[in-house]
């Protein structure tokens, strides 16, 4: 719910400006994920729904730069996605590019002058998920299973982790990660492999 709040609400202020043309990039395929992408789609459903404004939803792979430039050059502004390593030297190119292009970043800071960022206390989320997991367990003995091995997963697992030592101090916390990159999102295969693996 937030999240679709936060996305409406600066979303919005560029509404005063003489030209909007808004531009939402996915880091995967999947977008009605019942998680973080449907979130924000959802919220872009409504932004266009109140607003009568087209917000084009595209998914681009976090390796890819050319297609971000594009978004830019075509005069889609704002530009919204999530920071990723990959895309670092891409966005502050295409900052410097193009100044009048406004982006709105999930992740991620940039001392540029046409960026807004949204930064989330994720650990505290999962502190909450650790030890609510804890207390219900019978058995001391949790699992966790992240998606790929970056550090904005490791902060979830980190959190998770507290919440559950928070609950119980012996408690034992078996964990996972599916892959090394954005790709471990798309593979339920393994993720079910894991998981069978925990319970057993």
């Amino acid at each position: 719910m937030k999240i679709k709040l936060i996305l409406l609400s600066l979303i919005t202020t560029f509404l005063f400006s003489n030209d909007i043309k808004p531009a939402m990039i996915f880091d995967t395929e999947v977008i009605l994920d019942n998680s973080w992408n449907n979130a924000i789609y959802k919220g872009i459903k409504k932004f266009e729904k109140k607003t009568h404004i087209n917000v084009k939803t595209i998914y681009i792979p976090p390796t890819s730069d050319s297609q971000v430039y594009k978004l830019a050059k075509e005069g889609y502004n704002p530009i919204i996605l999530s920071y990723t390593k990959y895309r670092k030297k891409i966005i502050k190119k295409v900052m410097d590019d193009f100044p009048k292009t406004r982006f709105i970043i999930f992740n991620g800071t940039f001392n540029m002058p046409n960026a807004n960022y949204i930064s989330f206390s994720y650990q505290e989320i999962s502190f909450l998920a650790g030890y609510l997991a804890m207390e219900k367990s019978k058995t001391k003995k949790i699992g966790f299973i992240g998606g790929p091995e970056i550090p904005l997963i490791k902060n979830f697992l980190c959190g998770y982790i507290k919440g559950a030592k928070y609950a119980k101090k012996d408690g034992v916390i078996e964990q996972a990660f599916i892959g090394k990159n954005f790709s471990a999102f798309n593979n339920p295969d393994k993720a079910y492999k894991i998981v069978t693996k925990q319970v057993k």
